[in-house]
This record gives structure tokens, sequence and C-alpha cells, in this order.
């Protein structure tokens, strides 16, 4: 996936002379950013040196548009680890509350409305799916959850999407 970023913004070089300041920076977002956007619940699990790469990369599409824009510019990148972990909580409470896709709220259904499993002390916790694959644990229906339950039980228990924003947001900083 880097791969293919890294080639993208060699190519938006090659013809930087054609392109406006804005539009390099537009075109370097939609092509790369988006690209690993696509692919976060992907980066639940992954090893440190597979998020090493996707943040070199963030950084190496910011100090283009940086240096398109001005050589005193100073901007920084998040780090990839929070965003993925952002997203991936926010599409699995998305989904524990109907939310998302019908697909995907099929995936993650709480552990106090399955019968056999609702008199458990745990279950009002949330969603628990577990596997014995490593890779397994790296499926949304897996790694969503998890992620999810790890979070504080105020900030996982909170009734609107946007009060979940906010307290999500205000416990990574």
């Amino acid at each position: 996936m880097t791969a293919r970023c890294y080639s993208c913004i060699c190519h938006i070089k090659s013809c930087q002379s054609a392109l406006t300041r804005i539009t390099a920076a537009m075109i370097v977002s939609s092509l790369t950013v988006t690209r690993l956007d696509y692919g976060n619940s992907f980066l639940a699990g992954c090893t440190k040196q597979t998020l090493d790469n996707m943040h070199r990369l963030l950084n190496c599409s910011a100090s283009y548009i940086r240096w398109r824009q001005s050589p005193s510019c100073d901007s920084t990148t998040p780090r990839s680890s929070a965003l993925a972990a952002f997203k991936l909580c926010l599409l699995a409470y998305k989904a524990i509350h109907g939310l998302a896709p019908c697909y995907l709220n099929e995936r993650c259904i709480p552990v106090f409305t399955v019968p056999n499993l609702s008199g458990l002390r745990s279950a009002a916790h949330g969603v628990v799916r577990r596997t014995r694959l490593q890779l397994g644990n790296r499926a949304f229906c897996v790694a969503g959850p998890v992620a999810c339950n790890s979070l504080p039980l105020d900030i996982h228990s909170t009734p609107t999407l946007s009060t979940f924003k906010t307290s999500f947001l205000t416990f990574l900083l």
C-alpha cells in the first residue's frame, strides 16, 4: 500500500511545474491520504515497522505539500496509530449503535443482546469476539470491538455520536 502511495507522489512531483500549489496539495491528499484512510481498519494489530512506514509516508506527503506552499510553512502530521485507533473505534461505535452499514452492524453485536451470554457480569462491558488466528484478530469484527472495549466505560457508553467523538479525542490528547 505504501509503495503505491510513494509512486503517486513521484508522479505528482514529475509534473509539478504544471500544477498550482493548491491543486498539488489536493492531489497529494486525495491520492495518498485517502489510500491510507481506506486501509485504517487493516492497521489494527500491525507491527511497529508497518506503522512507521505509514508515518514516513504521511511525513513525505506533508513535506511535499509544505515545500509547495512555502519553505517557512510549519505543519505536522498526526500519528498514524492514533488516527487509525480513532477511526477504528468510531466505526465500531457506529456499528454497535446501528449507524453503520448493515453488513458491519451484523458483525458487531453487543454481548448483552445474545440470549446465552446476557447473564454474564462481563456482558455490560461491550462487544467481545475472539479468534484463535493472529490474522483473524485484525479483522474488523474482532479488532473494532476490542479497540472500542479498551476505552474507558464513560467513553464507551456515550449516548450520541458527537459526544463519543469529543470524549474520545479528549482521551487521545
